[in-house]
């Protein structure tokens, strides 16, 4: 995403009153996707060529260019929004939009007591502000991923993510901590043992005593996945166990591990795992006999 001073790409500036869209309410087609514990994500499409004057939303905004491009005017200035660039707006902020192409967004509306714990955790986001390009590429490719096909671990994925972005839009060039902290040992045996009751991340935080965007934050960057993602492989760790040593079908054993979809729970455990749920068996039996 590149800045620079505005000249004229949006057009004059209109004579109006800004006008506040109220939390749901978007510019543009927006379906809602997701929610959680202080956030709500949309995917909104906007049409090429659409332009829309200044104007500002009631709650503070992360945005991921899923599709296309925009060109964003706040004040004086010019922000271009490529494919792959996530922005944090705060509450409010005044903004006038121009869509070139045909444009998807992500957008995650983040309310305001969300906001304030992590700025009491020391991330405050008073300002608009923009992750890296590597980060915001391969968070915003797990949350595209995760609207697309959900299963009861993915609220928990969908709100790592989101924290993990906002805790990460105030990260900066800061030196990045090499000793890994000691609580995130705690919080793989609380994930081990509340894997299958799907436990929220804020009750994970609390009980080490950080807070949630802070905990997903340093759990992805040591472990590699956010927290979500962690349970989801315990899920399919276990339903690996039960098709080995169970006779439960297959069925049973997606719906126990928390997937209403069979054919998802298949695709998955493919993925993770290397063949299918049968061939698993399968292949279990012919090493024990």
């Amino acid at each position: 995403m590149t800045v620079r001073a505005g000249r004229g790409t949006l057009g004059p500036g209109h004579r109006h009153v800004p006008r506040i869209l109220p939390a749901g309410q978007h510019h543009g087609t927006a379906v809602r996707r997701q929610s959680g514990d202080g956030f709500a994500v949309f995917e909104v499409s906007y049409a090429a060529g659409a332009r829309y004057p200044t104007h500002g939303n009631e709650q503070a905004s992360l945005i991921f260019v899923d599709r296309g491009c925009c060109t964003k005017r706040m004040g004086s200035r010019e922000l271009e929004l490529a494919r792959g660039s996530m922005l944090f707006l705060p509450s409010a902020r005044l903004q006038a939009d121009w869509f070139p192409v045909a444009t998807t967004f992500l957008a995650a509306e983040v309310a305001a007591p969300l906001l304030a714990r992590l700025r009491d955790a020391g991330t405050p986001l008073v300002d608009h502000a923009q992750l890296a390009p590597e980060d915001a590429r391969a968070l915003g490719a797990r949350l595209r991923r995760e609207l697309a096909e959900t299963d009861a671990v993915s609220p928990l994925i969908v709100e790592s993510i989101v924290l993990h972005a906002l805790a990460s839009t105030c990260r900066g060039r800061a030196t990045r901590r090499i000793r890994r902290p000691p609580w995130l040992v705690q919080v793989k045996d609380l994930l081990h043992d509340r894997a299958l009751a799907l436990p929220r991340l804020s009750e994970i935080a609390a009980a080490v005593g950080v807070h949630p965007g802070h905990l997903s934050r340093e759990f992805r960057r040591f472990f590699g996945v956010v927290p979500g993602e962690y349970v989801r492989r315990l899920r399919i760790d276990f339903a690996a166990r039960q098709l080995a040593d169970t006779e439960a079908s297959i069925a049973e054993i997606a719906f126990a591990t928390g997937f209403s979809d069979q054919a998802h729970f298949s695709r998955l455990f493919r993925r993770m795992i290397g063949h299918s749920p049968r061939e698993h068996r399968r292949l279990a039996r012919t090493r024990a006999g």
